[in-house]
């Protein structure tokens, strides 16, 4: 099942835009159109927490892990299994990734 994860400011960004657009009458059709292509992210980003919030602890990394899994496969990686390193307690004891951002600016991984 794919989903679509907006980050806060998108979220926020798209909202404001809604309001806005909705609150004006003089607006053109064809944006009006736009508004309501734009609220079902904001929708389905919304059932997904709600979701994500009703399931119990243990449950949304496996099930997370089993998403990413059938994507792989789906994706021509017929035989991928998420790595046993990163599951139980084996996983506290992988090291922290650097973060890309921080790479991709150049800084040193702190």
């Amino acid at each position: 099942m794919a989903s679509i994860t907006l980050s806060t400011p998108e979220v926020e960004g798209l909202r404001a835009f809604v309001a806005r657009t909705e609150a004006d009458r003089d607006v053109p059709e064809h944006i009006r159109e736009l508004v309501g292509t734009a609220r079902w992210p904001l929708e389905r980003q919304a059932e997904r927490r709600a979701e994500d919030a009703a399931e119990p602890e243990g449950e949304r990394p496996a099930r997370v892990r089993r998403e990413l899994e059938t994507s792989r496969r789906a994706l021509g990686a017929h035989g991928y299994r998420y790595p046993a390193r990163y599951l139980g307690t084996r996983a506290a004891r992988q090291p922290i990734p650097p973060d890309p951002d921080q790479l991709a600016l150049g800084e040193e991984p702190s």
